[in-house]
């Protein structure tokens, strides 16, 4: 059986070191048959880099009509604290960590 990331071809066209936010910013191509969700490319950036998956922040996945080739910009950084100081959170972030940790949002917000 193949696993989605085993029909994923990764290049990599741009890898930048950013020293001020502590991060690599990467331009990625993937082929894929289907466009790649954010899971999929997380835990195929993690291998390749050998880094944590919570330490990586997908910011876009553009895909051309037609076209099965897909450009993916992303940084990974250190840690997941450096990547929470940096990244701000979307509103669906942070009402999964509430759903996953109520007490911790409870002792933040007193």
């Amino acid at each position: 059986m193949l696993l989605k990331q085993d029909k994923m071809k990764m290049n990599i066209i741009k890898e930048t070191k950013n020293p001020l936010f502590a991060r690599r910013e990467l331009q990625l191509t993937v082929d894929a048959e289907i466009v790649p969700n954010h899971k999929d490319i997380k835990k195929s950036i993690a291998e390749k880099f050998s880094v944590e998956e919570n330490a990586i922040k997908i910011k876009n996945i553009l895909g051309k009509f037609g076209s099965k080739t897909f450009t993916i910009y992303a940084n990974i950084y250190p840690s997941k604290e450096e990547k929470n100081k940096v990244e701000l959170k979307k509103k669906r972030e942070i009402e999964e960590e509430k759903a996953q940790n109520p007490e911790k949002v409870e002792e933040k917000t007193e």
